[in-house]
């Protein structure tokens, strides 16, 4: 309740004592009232005995001009007559000096409240209550604490984690029947190259390089494929195989065709390149013979790799092969410290360096912008405090001889890919992995790829492998253990080219040293 001016003052009520001047208010507020009370004011309980205020202390305190001189009471109600000879505009612009007064105060207050870099500030309100108040530079540093024990937590909360990575695995294992290509992407107008299956083709014009998919400014693609470029599925990882060894289209890189220069003994699995065409074709035996239609393989390896010091980038799409300009608009640039054999299609490829963003001199921004995109296949393993990327290199293996290979398709068998028949040289694909080495094959029938088993029951080598068709997969052995993170490395076959001898005469006339794909199979 507020009192009027004019009015007797009836706010609250009083405690009195017989034999004192002093009156306390109970809910009063008879400094701060619009009209508050003042000196010469009239104070009175029963209407017939009056007091004069003297003094007016606080919004609960007055003072009389003599002692009470009624009976000591609590809570009693009372009244205060305002003194005319005082002129109401003379009250109403002290109130209004107080109330400015007291403004300019909160101002004052309010601006070192904002300034300060103390914890807090003392602020009064317009009934003179003083209040301790948190100042913002203190909020802004709470803030900051807050922050830090959630980063603590959990850290780097723009980028998949492992879980999540593994649960995208688990649904798409669910959703694909096999590792394998999701699209195959389109080809070229037939007018412009040669087309030799769904999503695959050739310029006539290039040598030892085969293509799929084609470019996001191609208008001209053709075939039956949702994408333009190919998606391939591996192990439960989605990738778009998107300028792989190319700005535009994924480039297949296949070893150089014979010369004419080479024998191979299918029988102790010897290869020896000779001085010249002659010389090797005189060194042809029964087992010996000049290798003038060798067949190529090539497939997909994936493998999963540490992001640290030593192997800091990162690259679009988990393709190390990469030739894009920028992920996700952070430009790229030739990863030049791993060994030019990391970037190997086949032994001995010098020309497949790729291109992407050291991840460990890389700003948050540009983390943040590569690691959002769930497409670049890069997780936060909460567990172990890493980065992690999962990565596609293409391969492409040179027939070891003349003929084509042992063994390829996916089949419940410990045999991995291999050339050669007899069972002292059935040489087997290598893996690669992390490693530098590029070598294509091994000898040892223990190590490298197996194929995949049907039965999840079904054991190798002491270990159970889940059925994940369409791929091969890492030996569990310990020489393989260097080769990918919890040896998480696969290879994927996508066929074989048939490599004719370009220094003897075929009747094609095959100047290029291939003549056709094969086989192209998915699964």
């Amino acid at each position: 309740m507020t009192a009027s001016a004019g009015a007797w003052y009836r706010v609250g009520t009083v405690n009195v004592t017989n034999g004192q001047q002093s009156i306390v208010g109970v809910n009063t507020n008879w400094q701060n009232d619009v009209i508050s009370i003042a000196v010469g004011d009239i104070f009175t309980l029963d209407a017939k005995t009056w007091y004069e205020v003297t003094a007016v202390n606080s919004d609960t305190s007055l003072t009389l001009d003599r002692e009470f001189e009624g009976a000591t009471q609590s809570a009693v109600n009372y009244a205060i007559v305002r003194n005319t000879s005082g002129t109401l505009l003379t009250r109403i612009a002290g109130q209004i000096a107080v109330q400015f007064n007291q403004k300019q105060l909160f101002l004052d207050e309010l601006r070192t409240w904002l300034n300060s870099d103390n914890a807090a500030e003392e602020l009064t309100d317009s009934h003179g209550v003083k209040t301790q108040l948190k100042t913002p530079a203190q909020m802004v540093r709470d803030h900051a604490e807050k922050l830090a024990e959630l980063d603590a937590i959990h850290p780097h909360p723009w980028v998949m984690r492992k879980v999540e990575f593994e649960a995208m695995r688990a649904a798409n294992n669910e959703k694909f029947a096999a590792s394998g290509f999701v699209h195959f992407g389109k080809q070229i107008r037939a007018d412009k190259n040669t087309p030799i299956n769904e999503g695959l083709w050739t310029w006539i014009d290039q040598e030892n390089v085969l293509y799929t998919g084609v470019a996001d400014t191609d208008t001209g693609g053709e075939g039956v494929s949702k994408t333009k470029y190919p998606t391939l599925n591996m192990a439960g990882v989605i990738t778009d195989l998107k300028s792989l060894s190319n700005t535009n289209y994924v480039k297949v890189k296949l070893p150089p065709s014979e010369d004419g220069t080479r024998t191979y003994d299918s029988t102790t699995g010897v290869s020896v390149t000779h001085a010249t065409p002659a010389l090797a074709f005189a060194a042809e035996t029964a087992t010996n013979k000049v290798v003038t239609d060798r067949v190529d393989m090539w497939g997909f390896e994936a493998f999963l790799r540490e992001i640290n010091d030593n192997d800091p980038f990162v690259y679009k799409n988990g393709l190390i092969q990469s030739l894009a300009t920028n992920i996700n608009g952070v430009a790229t640039v030739s990863d030049n410290v791993r060994a030019i054999t990391y970037f190997a299609w086949y032994e001995g490829d010098t020309t497949s360096r790729g291109k992407g963003v050291n991840w460990q001199t890389a700003t948050e921004s540009q983390r943040i912008a590569i690691a959002s995109d769930p497409a670049n296949n890069i997780y936060f393993d909460d567990a172990t405090g890493k980065f992690y990327q999962w990565c596609i290199r293409g391969r492409s293996f040179a027939g070891k001889g003349n003929g084509d290979w042992d063994v390829l398709d996916i089949t419940p068998s410990s045999s991995g890919p291999q050339f050669g028949a007899s069972k002292s040289n059935n040489t087997r694909v290598r893996a690669q992995g992390i490693t530098d080495n590029d070598e294509s094959y091994n000898n040892d029938s223990s190590l490298d790829y197996a194929q995949v088993f049907v039965d999840p029951n079904a054991d190798f080598a002491g270990v159970n492998r889940l059925p994940d068709l369409g791929i091969r997969v890492l030996r569990d052995h310990p020489t393989n253990y260097n080769k990918a993170v919890d040896n998480e490395c696969y290879l994927y076959i996508c066929g074989t080219v048939s490599r004719l001898n370009k220094g003897a005469y075929h009747p094609n006339l095959n100047p290029w040293g291939f003549c056709k794909v094969e086989r192209f199979k998915v699964g």
